[in-house]
């Protein structure tokens, strides 16, 4: 299998398996067409509508949902537990009786995360890996998970029990990543603001994401005609300028991930997709995390 083909195949897998992937002064500092690697490895069409994204650098109160003191606390502990908990059963149980600090978001990631754990045992039987340290994890999740799944009806049943809920509307998290994924947000860099204030890495590179054709179209200043190959760049740039904002708590397991799919394995996350990606498309994401940036910049 060839290198460029691999690394979507893996960031699609991780995305997956991760649930459970600014104003700039002066023109000098836009990617000029000239030399720019965007505009050389895609089809551009001339902008017609004027659209543009606005340099709003307020976000409402409503849209940041910023948590009392006391709420903000019990969510960083929330958001801790569900990173480190041995027994992810045992914490969603909790979760599920803390909606107002993230519970339902976290049991709901939980619960994504255990059930994709067979689907990469599967892969990894076609090509196993003798890397201890990545088999030792896989062994850490699956022990983490056992249980949950089947405890509540995995992801489906958590679903329905959380829809059922009065109380669904109480978690901010819930409700941003809702918001997100239903492209609910007019200015992408109020989506992106409101994903900064959540301190999650998941739900900005979930902004950043979703977001991130229309933000690299409005800085560049043309159209682009995305394929499946320059989508996956953008999930990319969005994967590593969330990890480089606000931290990788799945670093570890990231990493082990990529090693039992792929062989490559080193603990250096954005070592292993810039080795994968061929030379042009280095330089295409690259390109696309500096226009992803001037929003991301702009938004805090």
């Amino acid at each position: 299998m060839q290198k460029a083909p691999v690394i979507y195949f893996i960031a699609g897998a991780l995305a997956v398996a991760g649930l459970g992937w600014r104003t700039l002064a002066g023109s000098s500092d836009r990617i000029q067409p000239a030399s720019d690697p965007v505009r050389e490895s895609v089809t551009v069409r001339p902008r017609t509508d004027g659209a543009s994204i606005p340099s709003s650098t307020e976000v409402s109160a409503e849209t940041a949902r910023k948590p009392s003191n006391a709420k903000e606390i019990g969510r960083q502990q929330l958001k801790a537990d569900f990173y480190s908990s041995k027994n992810l059963r045992v914490f969603v149980h909790e979760a599920m009786r803390r909606p107002a600090q993230g519970g339902y978001y976290y049991s709901t990631r939980a619960l994504q995360h255990c059930e994709f754990l067979p689907t990469l045992v599967e892969l990894t039987k076609r090509a196993p890996t003798t890397n201890a340290l990545a088999n030792d994890r896989l062994r850490t999740e699956l022990d983490r998970c056992e249980g949950v799944v089947e405890q509540f009806g995995g992801i489906r049943g958590l679903a329905n029990n959380i829809e059922a809920r009065s109380d669904r509307q109480q978690d901010p998290l819930r409700t941003l990543s809702r918001e997100l994924t239903e492209n609910k947000f007019s200015d992408p860099e109020m989506a992106i603001g409101a994903a900064l204030s959540s301190a999650e890495p998941e739900l900005l590179k979930q902004a950043l994401a979703i977001y991130g054709k229309q933000i690299i179209e409005s800085n560049a200043g043309y159209r682009i005609e995305w394929n499946e190959k320059l989508k996956s760049l953008v999930g990319l740039a969005a994967a590593q300028l969330a990890r480089e904002t606000l931290g990788d708590p799945l670093s570890e397991w990231t990493a082990a991930t990529y090693c039992l799919l792929s062989g490559q394995c080193t603990a250096n996350q954005n070592e292993i997709e810039q080795e994968l990606a061929n030379t042009k498309d280095r330089e295409t994401l690259d390109s696309f995390k500096k226009l992803l940036r001037e929003s991301l910049s702009r938004s805090k």
